[in-house]
């Protein structure tokens, strides 16, 4: 079975590269081979050495870029995300402590009684409702280090903000790098599909001879378990 299109390019590049080892031993090593058959191989070769090539590229760009910006990028959000709850309870606790002899009730106030439901909203969404308690650190009594406290809340959420989009786009220009890779390894499968019937067409009768310049993914079949043999009566 030939490499289909939905291949994965680990298994797409090795079967270009099988078929361009084989059409090069068969231009070596098959001496019933016409001087016109050894032309053939020797230029389908080149067409999908070049295949090859573009095939590795567009990997390469792919792989390259899943394990740097990628990468990258998840983690700037993850670590985010433990640094801007990190500012909430330090937050929290500060205003509880600046006004437990003002408004004692300060603190829950603006955060909630309960921080859990802060803390464990949905990731994409925390920053936003983070933001919309922040708002509410106005209407408490003022403190030293009120609007310091507030800046650096703030700060964490425009930070957080923006790792979120820097993410989003990476995965758009990963999703890019995705399809450029979808559609040369489609087009190598087309090639070796062409080439297969082109080879079929070269030698009709000739279908095991054929079936050797490709790479085979068909799944392997169990064989048959044995049965055991009669018992003697």
């Amino acid at each position: 079975m030939i490499a289909p299109p939905n291949s994965t390019s680990e298994t797409m590049l090795r079967a270009v590269a099988y078929t361009i080892a084989a059409l090069n031993a068969a231009t070596a090593i098959d001496i019933e081979a016409t001087p016109d058959e050894k032309a053939f191989f020797t230029a389908k070769k080149e067409e999908l050495q070049k295949l090859l090539e573009k095939l590795l590229e567009a990997n390469e760009a792919l792989n390259k870029y899943t394990l740097t910006e990628t990468v990258s990028l998840q983690a700037s959000v993850q670590l985010g995300d433990k640094v801007l709850e990190k500012g909430i309870r330090t937050a929290k606790a500060r205003i509880k402590l600046e006004l437990e002899n003002i408004k004692d009730d300060a603190a829950d106030f603006v955060f909630g009684s309960n921080l859990s439901s802060l803390l464990e909203e949905e990731l994409r969404k925390k920053p936003a409702a983070v933001a919309k308690a922040v708002l509410k650190i106005d209407s408490i009594p003022d403190f030293p280090g009120k609007e310091k406290l507030k800046n650096q809340l703030e700060e964490r959420i425009k930070q957080q903000e923006q790792a979120l989009l820097d993410r989003d786009q990476g995965e758009q220009a990963r999703a890019k790098l995705t399809t450029n890779l979808a559609v040369e390894i489609s087009a190598s499968s087309e090639a070796l599909y062409k080439l297969e019937k082109e080879l079929l067409g070269l030698f009709p009768r000739e279908r095991a001879y054929v079936k050797q310049f490709f790479y085979d993914v068909a799944p392997n079949r169990k064989s048959k378990a044995r049965q055991p043999p009669p018992s003697s009566t």
